[in-house]
């Protein structure tokens, strides 16, 4: 048994080791949460005259990520590393998913939208 606070409470070794199991449990958490995002730049043009396009939305489905083109029609994710999909609409223009893999050495994305007909 150890005692804590001068002798007033006791902690038997179980109780000691699901408190330490419950601290390693939560370090391992925290360590996986804290997966370093890679900048994932790219801009936003229309295809045919290569206008940048301000305001397009970029998302990445099944992910809590996305942005919106600035005025330059560039736009800035942050992501973990791997395989996602990406969703670019743009009023007045049709919506493109491509797929994406993301790495260290990725470089920017140019999208280009197709005006609708």
């Amino acid at each position: 048994m150890i005692y804590l606070f001068a002798g007033k409470t006791r902690l038997s070794g179980r109780t000691i080791a699901a408190i330490l199991l419950i601290f390693i449990m939560q370090i391992t958490v925290t360590a996986q949460n804290s997966v370093q995002k890679i900048d994932v730049r790219g801009v936003v043009t229309d295809s045919q005259t290569g206008e940048k396009l301000s305001g397009a939305s970029v998302v990445v489905k099944a992910a809590n990520a996305g942005s919106v083109s600035d005025g330059k029609g560039e736009f800035l994710l942050h992501l973990d590393a791997g395989k996602h999909l990406l969703a670019v609409t743009f009023v007045g223009y049709l919506p493109v998913e491509m797929d994406i893999t993301v790495s260290a050495t990725s470089g920017a994305l140019n999208i280009k939208l197709e005006p609708e007909a």
